[in-house]
């Protein structure tokens, strides 16, 4: 099949080498400005700006943009048998109202650009108009993953919500962790191991299952200690009450923790 990418970043990069490795052919990527350095197309490709405004029709036109970006970029784009596909999570399939024939394909997955990745786990989640628009969208990606999804609004921004805090919200905590090793000259690789351990038993259990730590166990000697060593970074002091309460409150046990700071 035929496509063509609007964008150049995270996404747009990942799918333009998913989509050629699975045999698609791209007709052309469009962006903004001059052609990113280090781009590389195949000789039957080109590279346009947005501006140029005269884009072949294809088979599927992606549109991987910046989520405040999609409505504008959406009017710069003249199709007429085109499906116009755009990739976020969050925002509505109104936005591509102009077009007879769109979806939404969203990648539940970490993209950053020049990191490989195995695209046969990368779990996609479709929502378009009819079923017909989804067994179109369904069709392109069969070849590349298996993991795809039919969903709709709804379930899709709460998906996006739900990976907001298991992947965006778990990372930023990865960093406040390898700070803290940091100013204690240690390596962050000690804690590789239990992350990997953890991310292992949610494979195969609810996560509410596997709780460990001294919130789920009530250890108010450890919870103090932890919040005196927090004495001088006071936002992550307040992080931690905060998590330790939400644990302590899940895991039905009466709080007698210690004061917020």
């Amino acid at each position: 099949m035929r496509f063509t990418i609007v964008g150049n970043g995270n996404v747009a990069w990942h799918f333009l080498h998913a989509f050629n490795r699975a045999g698609h052919i791209c007709t052309e990527i469009i962006g903004r400005g001059a052609k990113p350095l280090g781009l590389q197309l195949p000789s039957w490709s080109q590279y346009k700006q947005i501006t140029d405004g005269d884009f072949k029709e294809t088979d599927i036109c992606f549109v991987c943009v910046n989520d405040d970006q999609i409505e504008e970029i959406v009017q710069s784009l003249h199709y007429n048998q085109t499906m116009v596909v755009h990739c976020s999570g969050t925002m509505q399939l109104d936005l591509l109202s102009k077009f007879e024939r769109r979806g939404i394909a969203w990648p539940v997955y970490s993209l950053s650009k020049n990191v490989p990745i195995d695209y046969s786990l990368m779990p996609i989640c479709i929502e378009t108009v009819d079923f017909l628009n989804y067994q179109a969208i369904e069709q392109f990606f069969s070849p590349i993953t298996k993991s795809i999804h039919q969903v709709n609004q709804n379930q899709r921004k709460y998906l996006h919500l739900s990976a907001v805090f298991a992947n965006n919200f778990t990372n930023h905590i990865y960093t406040i962790a390898a700070e803290l090793c940091e100013k204690q000259n240690l390596s962050f690789d000690l804690l590789k191991p239990i992350i990997n351990q953890t991310t292992e038993k949610v494979k195969f259990t609810h996560p509410s299952l596997v709780q460990t730590g001294p919130a789920s166990r009530h250890d108010l000697h450890t919870i103090s200690s932890h919040l005196d060593l927090l004495d001088t970074l006071p936002e992550y002091k307040t992080l931690y009450m905060l998590m330790t309460e939400l644990i302590v409150e899940k895991y039905g046990i009466e709080s007698n923790s210690p004061q917020k700071p």
